[in-house]
């Protein structure tokens, strides 16, 4: 098994050479940076993860200093893990390809980008220049690294020179290989067709939106090695804790708070495998490759080696020495690791293996699942009415997590004011049948008022799962006050 890390390993690594510093760009300012940092668990058991557990999961990433240089994990949208230099912009090596394939998504979308268009139609070429042939690639194909051109490359790694087949070997379409010349003129493409530069459009539209704290446009530049091609590489640098906001805004479809940022569509269009990147080796089975991510699948060998991943599936950023940014979706987690590549890129790495070891930490950690469980809505069906009158209570509930909640009940009470709080009436209770992932259900109870409460003006309150028996970490949203009031004779 360790031969088939150390194979997957090279696989995920086969990125980018070292970079040069930054070049400078005028920058925009956000002065609300520290505004729209990460919401952080107030310890791992709110979370449902044992600390002391989660200690002998630190205690390996430690072994892996100074490598592993930065390691952050959310969970169900907050900070779990902060672990190391979270802040500092690290290079991003060919994580930076998935930046750009979300930007993609973001003007495609808009109707500015054309994947259906040749490289031909587009006047793209190279030095030495693109066989006709090859101009008959599609942006499409160079986003699945599928384009056929076989053109020298600028930030080619060892690996790839080694491994890329004779120009004309195959046509567009028909074979997969990890080509830097496919992602670096994507880049050109982009701007291009957009008329924007990647660094600070990544900013306006993807950075700023959802609140990165560190980024700058500044923090990316274009690398030319003009003996190989025309077409430059485009690095960027960025905190582990702005990757993770990146990773989690795919985890969540591309949606940030009421903000579609990028089309929904488009995320699951590029997560998705269209090629197999296992190359026919078994030990790989179940690992693809999309519009410029990696992905693993249900079934794959990676994750069953595990039992806590069983039933997992992934897709990732992925770059050289070790970078990484999985999204987990069936967990609800982000795992981000950077690598301190700044020590010298061929001095430091962090094996493939080496991070699953420490996220299957991270897994044996979870104790037991968090639930939250919402109430959208309370009321009663009269406006009037006296004391030991029947009435109807209704409720409408939803499972705003990607687990199915366990059956618990709804307290209804009245209360003066909107505040709940100890001298409110307990009125009757109704039970909450477990509800799927992402689904809503309406409850009623027919229940008679207390004889012998007082007149007066009553607001009706919902409270879901008052015992936590699905331990939700948030209980804000199982309160619930009636918008109408209800008047007692």
């Amino acid at each position: 098994m360790k031969r088939t890390f150390l194979v997957i390993c090279t696989l995920f690594s086969l990125c980018c050479q070292p970079w040069l510093a930054p070049d400078t760009y005028a920058d925009e300012t956000i002065t609300d940076r520290q505004r729209k940092g990460w919401q952080f668990y107030k310890n791992p058991s709110e979370a449902g993860f044992s600390a002391e557990k989660l200690e002998k999961a630190k205690a390996y990433w430690q072994s892996l200093l100074p490598d592993a240089a930065a390691i952050f994990v959310a969970y169900k949208g907050k900070a779990l893990i902060d672990w190391g230099d979270t802040e500092y912009k690290f290079m991003c090596h060919s994580v930076r390809k998935s930046f750009l394939s979300a930007l993609y998504g973001i003007h495609v979308g808009e109707g500015n980008i054309d994947l259906e268009k040749t490289m031909a139609e587009l006047n793209i070429d190279d030095d030495p220049p693109l066989w006709e042939e090859e101009k008959q690639a599609k942006v499409v194909h160079l986003l699945k690294a599928r384009s056929g051109v076989y053109h020298e490359a600028a930030a080619e790694a060892p690996e790839m020179k080694e491994g890329r087949p004779e120009r004309g070997s195959h046509p567009p379409d028909t074979f997969w290989y990890y080509n830097n010349w496919d992602f670096n003129t994507l880049g050109t493409i982009f701007r291009q067709e957009t008329g924007k530069d990647i660094f600070v459009e990544f900013k306006r539209r993807i950075a700023r939106p959802i609140g990165m704290q560190d980024y700058k446009a500044s923090d990316g530049h274009y690398s030319y090695e003009l003996m190989y091609s025309i077409h430059p590489a485009y690095p960027f640098r960025m905190s582990a804790r702005d990757r993770a906001k990146f990773g989690q805004l795919f985890l969540q479809k591309g949606r940030w708070g009421d903000k579609q940022i990028i089309p929904g569509k488009w995320v699951k269009r590029s997560t998705k495998a269209y090629s197999d990147a296992s190359e026919g080796q078994e030990e790989l089975r179940g690992v693809g490759y999309g519009y410029m991510w990696w992905t693993i699948a249900k079934d794959s060998v990676i994750f069953n080696y595990w039992k806590r991943f069983r039933g997992q599936r992934a897709f990732l950023a992925s770059g050289y020495r070790g970078h990484l940014i999985m999204v987990l979706p069936n967990a609800d987690m982000v795992y981000v690791l950077c690598v301190n590549t700044d020590l010298g890129v061929f001095n430091v790495e962090v094996e493939f293996e080496e991070a699953m070891i420490l996220l299957n930490k991270i897994f044996a950690a979870k104790e037991f699942e968090t639930i939250d469980l919402a109430i959208l809505k309370t009321w009663l069906n009269v406006k009037t009415a006296a004391a030991g009158d029947e009435v109807k209570l209704f409720v409408k509930v939803k499972n705003l997590s990607r687990e199915e909640s366990a059956q618990t009940t709804v307290d209804f009470y009245l209360s003066n004011d909107k505040n709940f709080n100890g001298k409110d009436k307990l009125i009757g209770s109704a039970a909450l049948p477990d509800i799927a992932s992402g689904k809503k259900t309406r409850v009623s109870l027919n229940t008679s008022l207390p004889k012998g409460i007082k007149a007066g003006t009553y607001y009706l309150i919902a409270y879901v799962d008052e015992q936590n028996l699905n331990f939700d970490p948030d209980t804000d949203n199982n309160i619930c006050v009636s918008v109408s009031r209800l008047t007692i004779r």
